[in-house]
Formats: structure tokens, sequence, C-alpha cells
């Protein structure tokens, strides 16, 4: 694939819905596929000067997402997007029986935007059909973790982990990744990219079947 720094260049664009912290982690998953799925472009945020694609403030998680989703969609393209978010974000849904399906539509709709359909991929990834007034998106929703990427690392490498949920949870594992030695918390990183380009990959080959009109 092509990593792009500016939105106009690209075919989809990465948005990752929990602040800057992620963005290293998911960057080096992708720069180490790069020689994959050479004909589609992705925009990265960490090679813009602007950053766009981050999601900031007090509405991170999912309605942060869409908030930036329904900008994005205005603004200009590229009108697909791929997501990296912790699964944490989708307590409010588990805590009141709510699919993922249903969460992600009654917040989409919350900020106007009607959703089409939603498609799950896998456990982790969802995809996304919608419209904002009438210009179409495709967003994929790569929910990481049973609770957060540092969840997911300690578990890409075999480590014992308590099984934390509920708002707050994240805080727990990366106190517990933080101890482990460096060499090996390097190695549980490279591990656990590999996991996310795995994620991220199911994403594309679904996307190259240009599932929504946009």
């Amino acid at each position: 694939m092509r990593l792009v720094g500016r939105p106009s260049e690209a075919e989809i664009a990465i948005v990752v819905g929990d602040g800057s912290s992620d963005f290293p982690r998911i960057e080096r998953a992708l720069e180490r596929h790069n020689d994959n799925y050479c004909d589609v472009s992705v925009y990265l945020p960490t090679r813009s000067k602007d950053g766009k694609g981050q999601v900031q403030g007090p509405a991170i998680g999912v309605v942060g997402v869409f908030r930036h989703i329904k900008s994005a969609t205005i603004r200009h393209p590229p009108r697909n997007f791929v997501i990296f978010i912790d699964r944490e974000h989708l307590w409010e849904a588990e805590n009141r029986g709510l699919g993922v399906e249903g969460y992600v539509s009654e917040k989409a709709k919350e900020h106007g935007i009607n959703v089409m359909s939603v498609t799950r991929l896998s456990d982790s990834t969802y995809r996304v059909c919608g419209k904002v007034g009438s210009k179409g998106f495709l967003a994929y929703f790569i929910f990481v973790g049973n609770c957060c990427i540092e969840d997911l690392t300690l578990r890409a490498c075999g480590k014992e982990v308590e099984e934390i949920k509920g708002p707050g949870c994240c805080k727990r594992y990366k106190e517990a990744l933080r101890k482990l030695p460096w060499d090996e918390r390097k190695r549980c990183e490279y591990i656990a990219e590999g996991v996310l380009f795995q994620e991220f990959s199911k994403a594309l080959d679904d996307f190259r079947k240009s599932p929504c009109i946009n």
C-alpha cells in the first residue's frame, strides 16, 4: 500500500479513536506491511502536518469518531475510513445490552448521520455504510483488544492477563505492560502489531469489493 500525508492523495483515511498515544503503534503496523496491497493508497495522519484523523478532546471514542467522519465527509475526500478504537469504548453498549450494530447506529443518528448498514466482518472488525446528507461514506471500525491495545499486546505474546472491563480498564493493562523488561515489551508490541495488521487486512480485502456506493 502507499502511505501518504495528504487526504486528497488517498483512497482510505486512518482514524484513531483514542487520541494520539496509539498512533505510533498503528503506524508501525502499517509500515511493516506496506509492500502488501500495493493498489491501495492510505492517508496516515502522522505523515501530515495538520494531523487530521486524530480524534481529540473529551469526545474520543465512538462519539468522537462520528463527529470526525461527519466533518471529514462534508469537507473533503477520501470518504473511506479505517478506525482503530479500543474496545473499552463499547462498555456503554454492553452495559445497556446493545450489540455493536445497534450502538454504532444509535451514536451515528445522534450526529445526524444516516447508517445504511452495519456488517460484522470478524469479532473485532465491522463495516459501516452511511450517508452525511447526500454524501456516502464507508467506515471500518476495528475494536482493539478485549479492552485496549495494551491488553491485546500482553495477550499476543502469551502473558496471563486478568479480565478487566468497563471504563478505565486500560489503565491497569498499561501498568502491567510498563512493568515488563524493555526487550520483552518490544517483542510483545511487535507481535501485537501483526495482529492489528491482520484485522486491517480484513478491512482492505472487503474494501476491494466496493461494498458501499460512495
